[in-house]
């Protein structure tokens, strides 16, 4: 058995205008694609159950349904052709609760979003705040850094003028050292010619003082002779 079919044209406009199928189905598919679009549903009496096809108002517009078919079948139809549905009013219930949906998912998102971009951008600005104090800090430092090591070479440039001067006066003291030594080195040299000859003279000292006393005990001797020749003159006279 065969029961009705509803046929729905949904169509967009700013003001709604209701037509009727066989007006709509008469215009050129151009005119359904470029159009606007409007709601509109259509009763149609049942079809016997030996009918074979169901032929609607337009010439161009003709659909074909089984006997042993449903009547609650959505068909397949192309831009320029209406969708059935079982009933427009569930259809576009459901349609909106979809759209409902939808816009709830996407102010849902965008909220989402929205809390999400606010988050990072307080983190961001946070962060930043943090990167340029601590940009500061370390600038900061750097210049102190940078004074310090200026310091520290003047420092060090005087420190190495103090020891150049240090280096001259060592060498010149490592020269008079040297001369010094050299110094002593004669003086030791001529300390040693010295005691030699000491030693030489000594010893012609002690040669001559030999000397002296054998001529002094010669001497002796020879007085002694003489006193004993006197004496013994002296006595042959007296005699």
């Amino acid at each position: 058995m065969a029961e009705a079919i509803t046929y729905a044209d949904l169509r967009f406009v700013k003001a709604p205008l209701k037509k009727s199928v066989s007006s709509r189905l008469e215009q050129d598919p151009e005119d359904y694609e470029d159009g606007e679009l409007t709601y509109e549903n259509v009763q149609v009496p049942p079809v016997p159950a030996g009918a074979p096809s169901l032929a609607s108002s337009g010439p161009a517009d003709t659909a074909r349904v089984k006997a042993k078919q449903p009547a609650k079948r959505c068909m397949k139809l192309s831009a320029s052709q209406v969708l059935p549905c079982p009933t427009s009013t569930s259809c576009l219930q459901y349609l909106l609760l979809g759209l409902l949906l939808t816009c709830l998912l996407l102010g849902v998102a965008t909220i989402c979003l929205g809390v999400s971009y606010l988050q990072l951008s307080q983190q961001f600005q946070q962060v930043t705040r943090i990167l340029a104090a601590t940009n500061s800090s370390l600038r900061q430092q750097l210049r102190e850094r940078i004074t310090k090591l200026g310091q520290q070479e003047e420092n060090l440039q005087e420190y190495r003028r103090q020891l150049s001067q240090s280096q001259e006066m060592l060498q010149e003291e490592q020269r008079v050292h040297q001369v010094a030594e050299q110094q002593l080195q004669a003086c030791q040299l001529d300390r040693e010619q010295t005691k030699e000859t000491l030693k030489r003279e000594e010893e012609q000292r002690q040669a001559l003082d030999q000397r002296l006393n054998s001529m002094q005990n010669r001497l002796k001797s020879f007085s002694t002779c003489s006193t004993l020749g006197e004496i013994r003159k002296r006595r042959t006279e007296k005699t």
